[in-house]
């Protein structure tokens, strides 16, 4: 690659379907930087621009009295749209979502 005598490596670590479509890919210099797709941190599954979002409730007895809602800010600050929402939990347990 550019003179050096080594080969510039282009490997598809992840090719994620959604929309869009994207992959995760790495680009090295063989024997100068290798490196590996299973040295890079795992990917969240979700699309270029996303973040993964993860909410846990333990709930008591009362568990009817339970429930949350996530919304997202709108453009003049106020809070409308609901974007994730849970409000059937069972009794006395641990309930986990995860959603990008």
């Amino acid at each position: 690659w550019n003179g050096s005598n080594n080969n510039l490596v282009v490997q598809i670590c992840d090719m994620i379907m959604g929309i869009p479509d994207y992959a995760r890919v790495i680009v090295y210099l063989q024997g100068v930087n290798d490196v590996s797709c299973s040295t890079l941190p795992p990917t969240t599954g979700c699309a270029p621009g996303e973040s993964k979002f993860k909410a846990g409730v333990m709930t008591d007895a009362q568990n009817k009295e339970t429930k949350w809602w996530l919304k997202e800010r709108n453009n003049r600050n106020c809070f409308r749209k609901t974007v994730l929402k849970k409000n059937w939990f069972k009794r006395n347990s641990y309930s986990e979502i995860e959603e990008c």
